[in-house]
Order: C-alpha cells, then sequence, then structure tokens
C-alpha cells in the first residue's frame, strides 16, 4: 500500500459531486482534484509506469470478465464502473455478482438520467457508497436509496483508486500490472463515453517503439464490436484521453472493512 491516505468517510446520504461537476463544466474534470492520487504519489511497489521495453506482446484480464453490460442513456462511465468491481471480484476469486449501474448512477446525479457523469465522481462514489447487486435494483426499476440498497452497496466499495493522468503510457502499464483501468475518451463532434480497459496487445515495434492497442468491455451489449469488446489503438487514445482521464483500481472486497485483499489467483 501507498503513504497516501485517501477520505475516510463514509455516508448513507445521495452523493452531489455530479451537480456540482456539472455546473462547473460537465467533461472539464477529468482528474481526481488532489483527493485521489496520482501514479506518481503512490509507491512503485503499488503501481509504477512501465519503460515500453518491458510491455509484453498481449496481457490483460479480459478472461474475468462474465457479463457485457447494455447502458442506460448517460450510464457509461456508471457501467464501466461497476465492471470494474466485478472484474476485480473475479481476480480474486469472489463468486461473481452483477451489480447495479444505475444504483450508482442515481447515488452520484439523483434524478437528473442521461446527463452523464464524470470519472473521477463515479471513483469517489464507489470509495464513498459503494454499488448494490443488480437484484436489488433492476435496470427498469426506480434506483433511489432505500435501507437495503444502501446497506448492500457497502459490500461493494473501492478501496483504493490511482488516477492515471489521461497518459496511455500509464493505462498499459497498469494492465500489464494487473489492475482493470477506467478511461474516458471524446467523440469528434463533442461529448464522450467511457469504457473498462482490461487487455493490450502489441501490434507492432521493436522494444523502442512498441505500440499497440486496449481492450475491454463496452457497454453497447455482447453483439457490439468483438463479442462486446472494443478496441482502441494508441493514436485513437492519445487524440481523445485528454479530456476524461483514466483510472486504475487497486482492489474491491467483499466487506468494505476487510483491511487486506487476497492476492489475486
Amino acid at each position: 500500500m501507498s503513504d497516501y491516505q485517501p477520505p475516510q468517510t463514509v455516508s448513507d446520504a445521495p452523493i452531489n459531486w455530479g451537480a456540482v461537476r456539472r455546473s462547473e463544466g460537465e467533461f472539464s474534470c477529468r482528474a481526481g482534484d488532489g483527493d485521489i492520487p496520482t501514479i506518481d504519489q503512490v509507491s512503485d511497489d503499488t503501481l509504477r509506469t512501465l519503460p515500453r521495453s518491458e510491455w509484453q506482446d498481449e496481457v490483460g484480464m479480459g478472461e474475468y470478465v462474465k457479463k457485457v453490460k447494455s447502458q442506460l442513456d448517460g450510464h457509461c462511465t456508471s457501467n464501466a464502473s461497476s465492471s470494474l468491481i466485478e472484474v476485480s471480484r473475479e481476480m480474486y476469486g469472489l463468486p461473481f455478482v452483477e451489480l447495479s449501474p444505475e444504483y450508482l448512477y442515481h447515488c452520484i446525479v439523483g434524478a437528473r438520467w442521461g446527463a452523464g457523469s464524470t470519472l473521477g465522481d463515479n471513483i469517489r462514489g464507489l470509495m464513498e457508497s459503494g454499488v448494490c447487486r443488480r437484484e436489488l435494483c433492476p435496470q427498469e426499476a426506480r434506483p433511489r436509496n432505500t435501507q437495503e440498497r444502501i446497506a448492500d452497496a457497502k459490500n461493494f466499495m473501492v478501496l483504493e483508486a490511482i488516477d492515471l493522468d489521461g497518459d496511455f503510457d500509464n493505462v498499459v502499464s497498469a494492465i500489464h500490472q494487473r489492475y482493470p483501468v477506467i478511461i474516458g475518451i471524446n467523440w469528434p463532434g463533442g461529448g464522450g463515453h467511457c469504457v473498462l480497459n482490461t487487455d493490450w496487445q502489441k501490434t507492432s515495434g521493436g522494444s523502442r517503439q512498441v505500440t499497440g492497442k486496449v481492450l475491454g468491455p463496452n457497454s453497447w451489449g455482447n453483439y457490439n464490436g468483438t463479442g462486446g469488446f472494443f478496441d482502441l489503438t494508441e493514436r485513437q487514445a492519445n487524440n481523445r484521453l485528454g479530456s476524461f482521464g483514466a483510472f486504475a483500481v487497486r482492489a474491491t472486497t467483499e466487506a468494505a472493512d476487510d483491511p487486506v485483499p487476497p492476492e489475486p489467483k
């Protein structure tokens, strides 16, 4: 673990960050604003930027993706963030549990559906309140904060996150070190999207000029892309990552107060 200590407050109240961020400009706040450590602020034992000479031909965690989600309008970041916890649990040998992106989105944004939410807000939401199971909050249900859902969400929380500063080398380095990553990408003409990155594939280059693409489950169903997975080349990523950023999650756990997660299997 790093010496950085994230805020420890846990609240049952809905989170207001989304409305605050939108009032400042929805897509201008890509980083953690100082409350989420950057890769430069954590120890090398936690996560480090790898030189390209150490990048392998193929590496990833796609095998742990058990379900590709189909999102509602504006829910891409909450879908990617919920998938991130599902994948992390699989990596730690915990039973698959489908989680509710709509519950997470509602905790951050409230009733303003379709407005979108930032990556930082979703990471904070997962560290603060978590996300409940799909069976307690079906997609068609109104995702208000019932006591049952609030209590359940505390079992599915992020313990530590790292701000990758929207840098492609940091994203690929995190994947090599088996950290699932969520990234935000802008669309030509405006707007944006968020996806989970689980895999890396080298496409060309020697040890100094390695390039390739990152891959992962999208939130547009199994028939989009390749079995629901997208791929993003380095050139595409560098053109699109700068606005929204990227975050790696160190670990998730069955219980929010479990201090030491097990080693990945």
